[in-house]
């Protein structure tokens, strides 16, 4: 079957296939295989080369093997690579002539002698073989950061390694086990999170042990809190309920007493999912980890609604944020408007970011002024917020 991806083509690919088939039967009868096949195939291909950028794929597909792992082009990148956009591209004076990237740690730093195996889906949701992956994820393969250039900008360029399913990995069948934490404030999504997590690693990886840890940091070492055992059957419907259904909490970091116990249970991938504070805790266990030489991950989760994370362009719970604060601005716009000069102001969070007011703001389209920390106003003056804030309500009422 050709990928999922592709799915608005499949009746097309259908039709091209079944004429492959006529054309290789007839080629047979006349003793022309060969040929009929190549010029069957042409035809697929050239269907398939709409959708599809790798010539590898087509042939692959038609003999009904196991389709080739390939890199991923996306849209974007087979429309550069189209002749007739090439001939509309220009010559610009930017240059980029060295690209840095972000170290990104890995276990086989500071463990000896791992045996890497293959990688592939250990289990299936139904009943059946693991379809696997559609494709992997190399450890040479970059998305470049600062993409935004300026004619007299650095020819030095910052990158980030890309994420993704590696083809091989370091882990013996069955000897992984995980252990997921929330820590914090509450955030929307959170429940979804641990449910993907979970699913992953039960179904691609084939981990049997999964625990939930409760309450945060201090629920790993303190023995007085249980854990929680996580299943595919055990977390139906969660993404449905709010909060986390492991509890959260701040504080109860106790560097040696979290190690100590992660040694003990025999976990070997840790995910906390936290803001800003919570990954300083991440990055504290990592070390001691590395220190200890322990064969031990530490994934972490950014969680906030104030999408205050430079490297990504959106963090989980910041669209349910403006969802609601939207609804907080249109109780105030209502009550503004039924009383004379009426003022409607509406306090929303986000730090030293202001995503969720800019975003709220745009989405209701009833606001005369918004105050966000990257830009500041003065209180007075002519261009003051008081002096705007009386003119408007002069002309508004």
């Amino acid at each position: 079957r050709p990928p999922a991806s592709y799915s608005p083509h499949v009746k097309k690919i259908r039709r091209v296939e079944r004429k492959l088939q006529v054309t290789t039967q007839m080629s047979k009868t006349n003793k022309e295989t060969k040929n009929g096949e190549a010029t069957a195939r042409q035809r697929l291909s050239r269907v398939l080369g709409h959708m599809m950028p790798s010539n590898e794929i087509a042939p692959s597909y038609v003999n009904g093997c196991e389709r080739k792992k390939h890199h991923a082009i996306t849209s974007r990148q087979f429309l550069f690579q189209n002749e007739a956009f090439k001939e509309l591209q220009l010559k610009t004076p930017l240059q980029i002539k060295e690209i840095k990237t972000l170290k990104v740690d890995n276990v086989s730093e500071y463990v000896s002698k791992l045996e890497w195996r293959e990688n592939v889906c250990e289990r299936s949701k139904l009943n059946g073989t693991p379809r696997g992956y559609n494709r992997f994820t190399s450890n040479d393969e970059y998305i470049i950061g600062d993409i935004i250039r300026k004619a007299n900008h650095s020819e030095t360029a910052v990158s980030l390694l890309r994420a993704g399913a590696r083809s091989h990995i370091c882990w013996k069948k069955g000897e992984v086990r995980a252990a997921i934490v929330t820590c914090g404030g509450l955030c929307p999504g959170l429940n979804v999170v641990i449910c993907q997590l979970v699913e992953t690693l039960h179904f691609n990886y084939g981990v049997n042990y999964i625990w939930g840890v409760k309450m945060g940091y201090a629920g790993i070492w303190k023995k007085e809190i249980p854990w929680l055992r996580l299943t595919p059957s055990s977390i139906i419907g969660i993404n449905e309920l709010g909060g986390t259904i492991l509890g959260s909490s701040r504080g109860g970091f106790n560097l040696e007493a979290i190690v100590d116990s992660l040694g003990k249970n025999k976990i070997s991938q840790l995910y906390i999912i936290g803001g800003d504070g919570s990954h300083r805790g991440a990055h504290a266990i990592y070390q001691e980890v590395k220190r200890r030489k322990l064969k031990i991950t530490v994934a972490g989760i950014p969680k906030t609604i104030d999408n205050d994370i430079g490297i990504i362009d959106s963090s989980f719970g910041f669209n349910t944020a403006v969802e609601e604060a939207t609804k907080a601005i249109r109780s105030s716009v209502t009550e503004a408007c039924c009383i004379p000069n009426g003022i409607g102001i509406t306090k929303l969070m986000g730090r030293e970011a202001g995503f969720i007011a800019a975003h709220a703001v745009l989405a209701s389209r009833q606001v005369d002024l918004c105050l966000i920390p990257e830009v500041p106003m003065p209180m007075e003056g002519e261009h003051g917020i008081l002096d705007y804030i009386y003119n408007t309500c002069k002309v508004q009422g």
